[in-house]
């Protein structure tokens, strides 16, 4: 289902699903936002992990996603640093809110391009993100490079994609891209955090909602993977290890729906379940 409302003064497009354990958060843009209703659908097709998503809308681009400034890459806006004050309404207000609403799920906060390096931004410096989906991310960014030596990245799970004509620019500060988002996924990896770097055909401006679908999916199935384990391997049903959700016992015998031990067993299980 899908609606539209304003959480803590900013404007939201929500996907709810049935089940859901996981929350997909992403700052969008006009351009974005025109592009989420075939988001959303292909994420589902990468995926069997029942989610939510809230996308919230950024006005100022250039300045609510970076954490510190710069000077202008392209035309002659310069680049600000309202990253600290974005991330202190996620944390504090747009996942306060959800959890209020939901309860706890796995949160997983994407982006395309500069939203894309705010989510990596955000990895670094809180540990309210299970997962981490950047599709082509800013990671050229000012001083970027030498600010994520030596960080500790605190997601579970990192996706990372780049477009393979990306470098191919006159720019001189974005030129350099694959190289950066290389040294991004090694020193990730290095971590031993669970990750991937994909190269997807094409420049930036290319199937951005399909680069997103698929970085959502991907984070979404290594976290539905981490959660599901069988105490015997011929059982049937699957064991939901989620630490969020303390004194539940959750199965499921899909990894799609999920029941309560105490609130489902055994009315809302089929003759067959049972």
């Amino acid at each position: 289902m899908k609606t539209t409302e304003a959480i803590g003064g900013c404007d939201c497009t929500i996907y709810t699903t049935d089940g859901a354990q996981i929350l997909l958060l992403q700052p969008v843009d006009d351009h974005d936002q025109s592009l989420l209703d075939s988001e959303v659908e292909l994420i589902r097709s990468h995926t069997d992990a029942p989610f939510n998503m809230v996308a919230f809308g950024i006005k100022d681009w250039m300045s609510e996603l970076t954490p510190w400034p710069a000077p202008p890459t392209f035309g002659k806006q310069p680049f600000g640093d309202g990253a600290e004050m974005t991330l202190g309404y996620v944390k504090n207000v747009l996942i306060h809110t959800l959890q209020e609403r939901w309860g706890a799920m796995k949160v997983v906060l994407g982006g395309y391009s500069l939203a894309g390096l705010f989510a990596l931004w955000a990895g670094y410096n809180s540990d309210i993100c299970d997962g981490i989906a950047a599709a082509s991310p800013s990671v050229w960014y000012s001083q970027w490079a030498d600010y994520i030596d030596g960080k500790e990245m605190h997601s579970n799970a990192v996706y990372l994609s780049l477009g393979d004509r990306e470098f191919r620019t006159k720019n001189p500060v974005m030129a350099h891209v694959d190289d950066a988002i290389r040294k991004q996924h090694e020193l990730v990896s290095a971590q031993g955090i669970e990750t991937v770097l994909e190269w997807n055909p094409g420049g930036h401006f290319v199937d951005s909602e399909k680069r997103m679908a698929r970085a959502f999916g991907w984070v979404c199935e290594a976290l539905n993977d981490g959660m599901f384990y069988k105490e015997n391997p011929d059982d049937q049903i699957y064991w939901i290890d989620n630490p969020e959700s303390k004194g539940e016992h959750l199965f499921s015998f899909d990894k799609k729906t999920i029941f309560n031990l105490f609130a489902d067993y055994p009315y809302k299980l089929t003759k067959e379940q049972k």
